[in-house]
């Protein structure tokens, strides 16, 4: 592994430590972007294939991550969320190739929208479960774009260290 690749790692797994500071959100996925490309335009885009370091949530887990892993996310537009996608995204454009360590997506989601959500009772309709991301290493003509997670209300978040203490704040645009 290169020093960089090492360095990258480092920080998203600083970045994983951060999160409890987020007290208003729980953010789904920490990155450091390397590039985003926009399908099948920039103009309104439907998908997008972001490339960069992931951690992402462990599928079915209360506030837990994966390790930080290099390779891509390839997302859908959701027709309910489309504008705050959107802004996610141009976002997440603004602040790739920086080296900045951002936050996006919300963690929790309703389980009836998770793949591998579990059995629940029909009294649980309302449960929540984490959010399912997969950070795919494969090119993105044999890959299958995922559910964008629901945006936070805070929008993508700038992981910041001030005084030896990460904090969060709104990623600029």
């Amino acid at each position: 592994m290169s020093g960089a690749t090492r360095s990258l790692l480092f920080s998203c797994a600083a970045a994983l430590v951060a999160a409890p500071v987020l007290a208003s959100t729980r953010v789904a996925v920490y990155a450091i972007v390397d590039g985003i490309d926009f399908e099948p335009s920039t103009f309104e885009p439907e998908r997008a294939w972001i490339s960069g370091v992931f951690v992402v949530p462990v599928p079915i887990s209360s506030g837990l991550h994966q390790a930080p892993a290099r390779g891509h996310l390839y997302l859908s537009l959701s027709p309910a969320n489309a504008e705050a996608t959107r802004r996610d995204w141009e976002a997440l454009k603004a602040n790739a190739g920086t080296g900045r360590v951002v936050g996006f997506g919300e963690y929790w989601m309703r389980c009836s929208l998770v793949r591998s959500a579990p059995e629940l009772p029909p009294d649980a309709e309302h449960a929540n479960c984490s959010a399912e991301i997969t950070v795919v290493e494969t090119d993105r003509t044999r890959a299958t774009a995922e559910p964008y997670p629901a945006p936070s209300s805070e929008g993508v978040l700038g992981m910041a260290r001030t005084s030896g203490t990460s904090v969060g704040s709104r990623a600029s645009m």
